[in-house]
């Protein structure tokens, strides 16, 4: 798996769920296979959406004020006990590529975002 394996989603007025944003992103992408799952490790809606390819699993969720502008979050992990059958972008830079030719915003961040001290540094994608 590559470094780059999260990238955040810029609000758009097309949609106003979590679910309407991952149904955009899986359709962008491509990827039919995915689910709605559960968990208590996904503040405010205890929830998240994920799309299964044969070499990568897309989780996508809301985000907490780490970069003003993109409430959600995307990540990219290798797949474990669930895969698709078609191959999938494997990296946050091509997954946001495809998403702004899609019309949909996306950061790149740079360096460790889930940090405090991390400096707001990544590449923006726009539409």
């Amino acid at each position: 798996m590559p470094r780059d394996t999260s990238l955040f989603i810029a609000r758009n007025d097309k949609w106003h769920t979590l679910e309407e944003v991952s149904k955009a992103v899986f359709l962008a992408i491509g990827i039919e296979d995915t689910e709605e799952r559960f968990s208590s490790n996904y503040p405010p809606d205890d929830h998240y959406y994920v799309a299964y390819a044969s070499n990568v699993v897309i989780k996508v969720c809301d985000l907490d004020d780490v970069k003003e502008g993109y409430p959600y979050h995307l990540s990219l992990n290798r797949p474990t006990y669930r895969s698709g059958n078609a191959p999938g972008p494997d990296s946050a830079t091509q997954v946001a590529e495809v998403l702004s030719k899609a019309g949909i915003g996306a950061f790149v961040p740079i360096g460790n975002w889930s940090r405090n001290e991390w400096d707001g540094d990544g590449v923006e994608y726009a539409v």
